[in-house]
């Protein structure tokens, strides 16, 4: 099972972890930090360009990219072709769409045909097997399961997951779930939310999930990275 560390962007800086000294960090820092602890990719976040929709922290991915060797895959604020040419221009392995897709899956099938599926993941929120648009959760698990055929239709091989209800993905049966949308269609899953401590990435590996991203469990200090990947 592949481990991707996150690394939340916010103007230029990285969240602080909780052994490291008070205030913000640098995200390139941080990203050379996750690579050496055995990390097989870094997922990036640019969280404000999740609030303005388009990519605001351009310096910050640049740098990263341009330091590791490992794969990167940027989520925030993709909503254009010219974003997604902008990362994979600066390196990032994958380009992460999320809303967008939802909107207009059109934009999916044209970024396809542009770039290619193995340079795209799709994410989607989700709530007890639901999915979530903004503060609202639609359909059931027919409806997910529907939305992730339709992406495989159009070629997307790997999706992520986030789970947003209270709890994470490993209350009620979201895991279970999610485990049958990858048998079912083929698609590598990367799960992310809430997921804090070794027993549960464990309980993950053993549904045969592709991924899982890893964030407050990290900057907390309530996974060590080395034990996660060993």
């Amino acid at each position: 099972m592949k481990i991707y560390p996150s690394v939340e962007i916010v103007n230029g800086q990285c969240r602080k972890m909780k052994s490291g000294p008070p205030g913000p960090s640098n995200a390139e820092q941080i990203a050379l930090h996750w690579m050496e602890e055995g990390a097989d990719g870094i997922h990036l976040v640019d969280i404000d360009g999740i609030k303005t929709g388009h990519i605001i922290n351009t310096a910050a991915i640049k740098a990263i990219a341009y330091a590791l060797p490992v794969p990167l895959q940027l989520y925030g604020g993709i909503h254009t072709f010219k974003e997604i040419e902008f990362a994979m221009n600066c390196g990032i392995r994958r380009a992460v769409i999320g809303t967008k897709a939802m909107l207009s899956p059109g934009f999916v099938k044209e970024s396809v045909k542009l770039f290619g599926a193995n340079r795209l993941i799709v994410s989607v929120h989700i709530s007890d097997g639901r999915l979530v648009y903004g503060e609202r959760e639609t359909g059931g698990f027919e409806m997910l399961l529907n939305y992730c055929m339709e992406m495989r239709r159009m070629k997307i091989s790997r999706m992520i997951f986030h789970d947003v209800s209270p709890m994470g993905v490993m209350s009620g049966n979201s895991l279970e779930l999610l485990a049958e949308i990858s048998d079912i269609t083929g698609i590598e899953v990367i799960i992310s939310g809430k997921i804090m401590t070794l027993k549960e990435l464990e309980k993950i590996n053993e549904t045969g999930i592709f991924g899982v991203v890893l964030d407050d469990a990290l900057y907390e200090g309530k996974i060590r990275l080395k034990d996660a990947v060993s």
